[in-house]
């Protein structure tokens, strides 16, 4: 008589936390795709609840509240853009190639970003905007007094610079754009806007030799868009 042999077959299932990070991660997706395109005030939990497929309770199970949507919406929006501008950074051919690679990174952004979204940041979600200053601080200044550095010591940059003050000049320069007041949305495009104000910053710093490497990459960018 013949024995039967049964072999035990493992399978691995996703643990219950697993499962509950990727239902977050989810949710934050669905939100940060719904801020963008509405901005933030208009954006209701049950918005949030539609675009993801699951009920308003099971958004209350990951999240206090909107206000804490809207921090760890800004977290993982942050800890994205850290990433590409430190890859844009490392794979730069100069500091000026840097420059280029994050304003066209900025304006590919600024497409499907509604600029009612920091406005309402600011108004409405304090703690989200003091995030948001905090991580300009530590990680995007930081990022343009080392360009600023390089670019003197290449000779693309002029000498005498207060690199610190036009540091932060640009960095308050890219919030520029969302002043609804200077610039009302139904007469001018955030993206538009961002790029005059780029090419103002960059004519003031460059030396002849970074203005000529300048417009040797703006004729490259050119070609790739026709």
């Amino acid at each position: 008589m013949e024995t039967l042999v049964v072999s035990k077959v493992s399978i691995d299932l996703p643990s219950q936390l697993e499962v509950k990070l990727v239902l977050r991660s989810r949710i934050i997706k669905c939100a940060t795709y719904l801020f963008f395109k509405m901005g933030i005030r208009r954006v209701t939990m049950d918005d949030i609840a539609g675009e993801c497929g699951v009920s308003k309770k099971t958004i209350y199970q990951h999240f206090k509240d909107k206000d804490q949507v809207v921090l760890d919406v800004t977290k993982s929006f942050l800890d994205k853009e850290e990433r590409d501008l430190d890859d844009i950074s490392k794979k730069a051919k100069d500091p000026i190639d840097e420059l280029v690679q994050i304003s066209k990174w900025f304006r590919s952004m600024l497409v499907n970003m509604d600029s009612s979204l920091l406005f309402d940041m600011r108004k409405y979600h304090p703690k989200s905007w003091k995030f948001f200053q905090q991580h300009k601080e530590k990680c995007v200044l930081c990022s343009m007094v080392n360009n600023f550095d390089k670019g003197k010591e290449l000779g693309l940059y002029r000498q005498g610079l207060n690199v610190e003050i036009l540091s932060r000049f640009r960095v308050a320069s890219s919030e520029l754009p969302f002043d609804d007041d200077a610039f009302p949305r139904n007469k001018f495009r955030v993206s538009d806007l961002q790029l005059e104000i780029f090419e103002l910053f960059v004519y003031g710093i460059v030396t002849d030799k970074g203005k000529k490497l300048y417009e040797t990459y703006k004729k490259q960018e050119l070609k790739k868009s026709i």
